[in-house]
């Protein structure tokens, strides 16, 4: 049995030609997007060497007092972590550094103390456990009773202060303020057993994103910085019974290149070459011109190095005013280009509106967090409609809108 032979029109060959080409611009754009991951590489590799000579994460533990082989959380506390950031730059990289002062008053309970054995020595101290011991700027230990400064000294694991350094040698029902300031990178944490703590955290970051596990039931933000305050409450109160620890804290902000929109926007390539092409190839009809292959692939290309300047402006400036700068040069430079081979000036404007529109679609998209996916979808939406109910009446067959057969 003879196979018909399919006779393709010039434009279905032009049709599958584009789509064709946008499937082979996914090339460029995945070396775009490997690019991003390799300096975000760079970053982190810039943030490591920070870290080494500044601090690395930084975990505080709320001071407890010790006897023998018992530990005794306090009964109040009220904590405050004052978080001051400053920038360290490695080559093109700004890395967060910053200074964390811990200041807590906290009271212990009135517990109970075996007695000594013949020839037994017992010492109690207060312990404030830290991660990063050898980082610490500052530290001091008040009792607040007497209003004197105490004797404490830094350990591997943090600080400590033995009761035999107390004007009345005993920790119970005793008042202290401990002041501790270190320098660090990377997270902030706070761990606490209290029977009541409350807590704040206050620092300059404009963004805070503090970790799931108990978040703050307070948050202020101003242009200054930020607020957050907890009331955290141990569960088991038993001596005998492990403690419930509350964990409190909060990631650091990245405030260098922003690769995780910029990865963002490299995801919506695609598709901002899909719509591009979809509108030359509507423009080349009712111009009833022939554009080259060669001439998509040029502004398909122009649009992947979009992305690439994107990457490349944004690491030494904010994320927004590079996405300005790349969209205005390549939108200008489509445009200028266009002008070449395409001689209305209506269809040269329709093609720059729709880079301007695209640009700015895309741009909200990055910018939304929760509606991205509903906008992004309503948008696409929109866009397939208006294209349907322009070309609605349009002969295929022909490459001509219906009403044109015929006319010279």
């Amino acid at each position: 049995m003879e196979i018909p032979k399919i006779d393709m029109n010039t434009m279905t060959k032009k049709v599958l030609t584009i789509a064709a080409l946008t499937l082979f611009l996914m090339i460029p754009l995945c070396q775009v997007e490997r690019q991003v991951h390799e300096r975000r590489s760079y970053e982190s590799v810039a943030q490591e060497q920070v870290a080494k000579g500044w601090g690395t994460d930084i975990t505080f533990f709320a001071p407890t007092v010790y006897w023998m082989n018992k530990s005794y959380s306090s009964t109040t506390s009220e904590t405050t972590l004052n978080i001051v950031t400053q920038e360290k730059k490695r080559g093109v990289f700004l890395v967060p550094a910053y200074v964390a002062t811990f200041k807590s008053k906290v009271t212990f309970p009135q517990y109970e103390k075996p007695a000594a054995k013949k020839d037994e020595k017992l010492v109690d101290c207060l312990f404030m456990a830290l991660s990063s011991s050898e980082y610490i700027q500052s530290y001091r230990i008040k009792d607040v009773k007497s209003g004197k400064e105490l004797k404490a000294i830094i350990v591997k694991e943090g600080i400590r202060l033995n009761g035999e350094d107390l004007p009345e040698k005993d920790f119970r029902g005793k008042t202290f303020e401990v002041e501790v300031s270190v320098r660090g990178t990377g997270k902030i944490l706070y761990k606490t057993s209290a029977d009541q703590d409350k807590v704040k955290f206050v620092g300059n970051w404009l963004k805070p994103k503090f970790i799931d596990e108990v978040l703050p039931e307070q948050t202020q933000l101003s242009g200054k910085g930020f607020e957050a305050s907890w009331v955290l409450n141990a569960l088991d109160k038993s001596i005998d019974a492990a403690r419930t620890v509350k964990t409190i804290g909060m990631e650091n902000l990245w405030i260098g290149t922003d690769y995780s929109r910029v990865e963002k926007a490299v995801k919506y390539g695609s598709l901002f070459i899909a719509l591009t092409f979809m509108l030359i190839l509507l423009v080349e009809s009712l111009n009833r011109i022939k554009i080259h292959p060669f001439q998509y692939i040029l502004i398909g290309v122009s649009i992947t190095i979009f992305y690439l300047l994107l990457l490349a402006i944004s690491e030494v400036m904010s994320f927004d005013m590079a996405y300005l700068i790349s969209a205005l040069a390549v939108s200008a430079l489509i445009g200028v280009y266009i002008q070449g081979f395409i001689k209305e000036r209506r269809f040269v404007k329709m093609i720059m509106a729709e880079q301007l529109s695209l640009n700015t679609f895309f741009y909200v998209l990055l910018c939304l967090e929760e509606r991205a996916f509903l906008v992004g979808t309503l948008g696409l939406f929109l866009v397939l409609a208006v294209f349907m109910i322009v070309t609605r009446k349009f002969d295929w067959y022909a490459g001509l809108p219906k009403n044109a057969k015929g006319s010279s």
